[in-house]
């Protein structure tokens, strides 16, 4: 049972690194939206990001852009996003991500139902601290696939 009310404190999320140099913070996971939804923050250094054309078979995204540019293509309709914009990736239909501009970028997800959390789980590795590593490279290619075969998610040739 979800209590009416509740309020998560800023040491009760949980952040991730992420392949490459991107942090996946999971603010709201499954277990605390009662299946609901996700929601997550996610920075990504300039030319990160989800690249690779993938298909969520379970669920919808939606990306508020907060800082930075990226680039998303949804189908074959590809377009630059700025902070403000809302970016919705319904399940099904094919995605990419990157951010194309010269810093940082900062957006909040929104993933509907929740459940993904454990593909970010699976392939991060704990940000305990401030510092940034070069690089988190994650599994291999075969594991990375084994991934988001579970998570339902089919990844298309980029």
């Amino acid at each position: 049972m979800i209590p009416d009310f509740q309020r998560f404190l800023r040491g009760e999320v949980e952040p991730l690194w992420f392949v490459g140099d991107q942090v996946i913070d999971l603010k709201l996971d499954g277990v605390r939206t009662g299946g609901a939804f996700l929601l997550l923050e996610v920075i990504t250094g300039p030319g990160g990001g989800a690249p690779q054309p993938h298909v969520h078979t379970r669920e919808d995204e939606t990306l508020i852009l907060l800082e930075g540019e990226v680039t998303v293509t949804i189908g074959d309709e590809r377009r630059a996003v700025f902070p403000g914009d809302v970016v919705f990736f319904p399940r099904g239909v094919p995605h990419s991500f990157t951010n194309t501009g010269t810093t940082t970028s900062r957006g909040i997800g929104v993933v509907s139902p929740a459940g993904l959390e454990a593909f970010f789980r699976e392939l991060g590795a704990p940000k305990t601290g401030p510092e940034r590593p070069d690089r988190h490279e994650g599994p291999d290619e075969a594991a990375f696939r084994r991934a988001a075969d579970r998570a339902g998610m089919r990844l298309l040739p980029g």
